[in-house]
C-alpha cells in the first residue's frame, strides 16, 4: 500500500555568508539632554544649599532683638529726677542710721548711678554720735550703698564727751552709707582741736572713729597751754 505524505511549503529563509555582525554601541546623547538630566538629578540638592546660604544671610543681616536693641540704645541720659529728696536707711531694729539728702538727684539707667547735687549724708552711731558729709557733687549707686563726693568734700564727726570734732576735707572721698565708713586714695586733711594732719590716703571709721593715714603724713601740732 503506497502511503503519500504532503508537507506544507517552508516559506524561504535567506542565507548570507560573511563576518559575524557588529554590535552598535550607545547613541549619543545631545549636550541639552545631558544638562536637562543633570538639572533633574542634583536640583534638589543646589536648592537645599542655596536655602542654607539665604538662611544665614538673613541671620547677619536681621536687625537685633528688642532686649539687644535697647541695650545697645542705651544712652548717658537721666530717666527720671528728684528734686530735694531724701533717703533713709535703718538698721533692724528701726533706728536711723544713715539719711542722704541732696538738691536734685538723677538716675541714669546706663551706668546705674544716682547723680547728686549738694549732698548731704548724715550717719548716726550706735552710742548716738553724729557724722555730716557735705560736697558740692555725689555719684552714688542705685542702691544707696556708696557715694563718691567730689567738690570740696567735708566730714564733721562729733567726738565723745569733752573732746572736739574730727574734721575731714578733701576733693574727692568716699563714703560707705551702710558701713559708715569714709576713704579716699587723693591728699586729704585731717584736723581735731589744734592738731592738723595732711596725707595721701586716708580710713575713717565713724563708729569707732578709727583713724588711718598713708603715704607721706604731716602733723602740725599746737602746744597745750601750760598750767599753773
Amino acid at each position: 500500500m503506497n502511503v503519500e505524505l504532503h508537507l506544507p511549503d517552508l516559506p524561504d529563509v535567506p542565507v548570507s555568508v560573511g563576518p559575524p555582525p557588529v554590535a552598535l554601541g550607545r547613541p549619543k546623547v545631545a549636550w541639552s539632554e545631558r544638562l536637562r538630566m543633570l538639572l533633574g538629578t542634583y536640583l534638589p540638592l543646589l536648592l537645599m544649599v542655596a536655602l542654607a546660604l539665604g538662611t544665614w544671610w538673613l541671620v547677619k543681616v536681621a536687625p537685633q532683638t528688642t532686649v539687644e536693641a535697647q541695650s545697645t540704645a542705651l544712652r548717658h541720659e537721666a530717666d527720671y529726677t528728684l528734686e530735694r529728696f531724701e533717703m533713709q536707711r535703718f538698721d533692724k531694729t528701726g533706728r536711723l542710721v544713715a539719711l542722704l539728702e541732696g538738691q536734685q538727684l538723677r538716675h541714669f539707667p546706663d551706668t546705674r548711678e544716682l547723680e547728686i547735687d549738694t549732698v548731704r549724708i548724715t550717719f548716726t552711731a550706735p552710742d548716738g554720735r553724729v557724722t555730716h558729709i557735705t560736697a558740692r557733687q555725689a555719684a552714688a549707686s542705685d542702691d544707696g550703698v556708696t557715694a563718691r563726693l567730689e567738690g570740696d568734700a567735708r566730714v564733721e564727726s562729733q567726738g565723745l564727751a569733752g573732746e572736739p570734732p574730727v574734721l575731714i576735707e578733701g576733693q574727692r572721698l568716699l563714703a560707705n552709707i551702710h558701713d559708715q565708713q569714709i576713704s579716699t586714695d587723693q591728699p586729704v586733711r585731717v584736723r581735731q582741736g589744734g592738731t592738723e594732719f595732711s596725707a595721701e590716703s586716708l580710713a575713717y571709721d565713724a563708729i569707732t572713729r578709727g583713724l588711718t593715714m598713708q603715704g607721706k603724713v604731716r602733723a602740725v601740732l599746737q602746744p597745750q597751754p601750760m598750767r599753773r
